[in-house]
């Protein structure tokens, strides 16, 4: 599970689990695995449209969908609220009495001594400690006497005898000592407006900082740098092949297309209005020539032009929010990927490429043979595959913000490119009716 990272637009968050279930090989029933994350009432939600809070939790999502042996979480409750966040450990104890392991980071000392069973404390570098939370801390030794005290001296606190350290905040006085006993009944026999007492054994961060201060590091427990602790025989189950996670991420991705009206009008609608439009002139004649059928090819060319491109933005797009990251976790190869995006953008050409088609043929009565239809499609889709590859290749390497202009450019020296060809080999036109 990513601390950071976006999630995949244009999808709900019951898509995404479910993208995630179908690249594991044992995943967890959809069901289960929205109850646990606690997200089940925005499951049918666009999963980029989401709180913080709700971001992280569906990030736990994914991260589980799969029902790993080994979880590994980074900051898991960051943004969350505190029901979100106390509600998110019970989960983790309900994952860990299943067999399974959890292995979280995390800057909250509180949340390590409250849940985890083994503590790994690391300092510039180094393991300094590694051990049961409750070893740790009996390590470091001493207890913490917190009172009230009005108008507190921090000099004089800390010349009392076993007091090792004061914090002193506005009323608040917390003392670090070795024999709690002695400096209660030195309080109250000294200090007459001392109350509000407590004390209590040192915390994981106290524990932390006594480790972890300028002398050198003492390894605590047995460190994580003894490898005969490790047993390299154990074999956690390989994820599925590349090529059998396409199918599910080909299903996504052509979900999303489809939802893209700016890719659906580019791709299809525009297309279709500048074939009715330019092929209508004086009765659809020019010199005698019926131009319907080659601008018919044109327009539907320019469409599949419009969608092959789409693959490009898509890649551009998906590395600034992280989602790519998301994949790598999940075993997806980057050929896999490429090639996913690749056979998207085919099957989304289809569409406007087949209605620009539908209305030369009936409105504009483009008469061809049976051959000559399907000679006119392969060569468009094949013709295109150059730029096809053009536009993943965009996409893979330009930023988001560049994404835009590049396409324009490229698009304006393809029509250039092909208006000079046409003008100086007019036999081009190859088409009969």
């Amino acid at each position: 599970m990513l601390q950071c990272g976006g999630l995949l637009g244009g999808v709900t968050v019951r898509e995404l689990v479910e993208l995630m279930r179908g690249l594991a090989p044992s995943p967890l029933p959809t069901s289960e695995v929205l109850a646990m994350a606690r997200i089940t009432e925005v499951a049918d939600a666009r999963a980029d449209r989401l709180s913080g809070g709700q971001t992280q939790r569906v990030r736990f999502a994914l991260a589980v969908a799969g029902n790993p042996l080994l979880l590994v979480l980074d900051e898991p409750t960051v943004a969350m609220d505190v029901a979100t966040r106390r509600g998110f450990w019970t989960a983790m104890r309900d994952w860990t009495a299943r067999g399974r392991t959890v292995l979280f980071a995390t800057h909250y000392l509180e949340e390590a001594d409250a849940y985890a069973d083994r503590a790994v404390l690391l300092a510039r570098g180094r393991v300094v400690a590694d051990g049961p939370t409750t070893e740790l801390k009996a390590a470091v030794g001493g207890r913490l006497v917190r009172a009230t005290l009005p108008e507190a001296e921090p000099e004089r606190l800390r010349g009392l005898a076993t007091v090792t350290a004061v914090q002193v905040h506005g009323e608040a006085v917390t003392l670090r000592c070795t024999d709690p006993d002695s400096v209660l009944r030195t309080l109250v026999a000294d200090f007459p407006a001392a109350r509000d007492f407590e004390v209590t054994g040192l915390g994981l961060e106290e524990a932390f900082l006594a480790l972890t201060g300028d002398g050198p590091a003492t390894a605590t427990g047995s460190t994580a740098t003894d490898s005969s602790t490790h047993d390299s025989s154990t074999h956690l189950e390989d994820p599925p092949g590349g090529a059998d996670m396409m199918p599910t991420l080909l299903h996504l991705e052509l979900r999303r297309a489809l939802r893209n009206r700016r890719t659906l009008g580019f791709a299809a609608v525009l297309p279709m209005v500048s074939f009715a439009t330019f092929s209508s002139g004086a009765n659809g004649q020019v010199g005698g020539l019926d131009v319907a059928p080659y601008v018919m090819v044109g327009m539907a060319a320019y469409g599949a032009i419009n969608a092959l491109f789409t693959g490009g933005g898509l890649i551009a797009a998906e590395p600034a929010v992280g989602w790519n990251r998301q994949l790598r976790i999940a075993g997806l190869s980057g050929r896999v990927y490429v090639a996913t995006k690749a056979l998207t953008c085919y099957l989304t050409a289809l569409p406007g490429l087949l209605a620009v088609f539908a209305l030369g043929a009936l409105v504009r009565h483009v008469d061809l043979g049976s051959a000559q239809w399907v000679q006119a499609a392969a060569a468009i889709l094949l013709g295109l595959a150059p730029v096809a590859a053009l536009g993943i290749a965009i996409g893979y390497f330009a930023r988001p913000q560049t994404l835009q202009p590049l396409f324009s450019m490229v698009r304006r020296c393809w029509h250039c490119w092909g208006g000079c060809g046409c003008q100086r080999r007019p036999s081009l036109m190859w088409y009969r009716t």
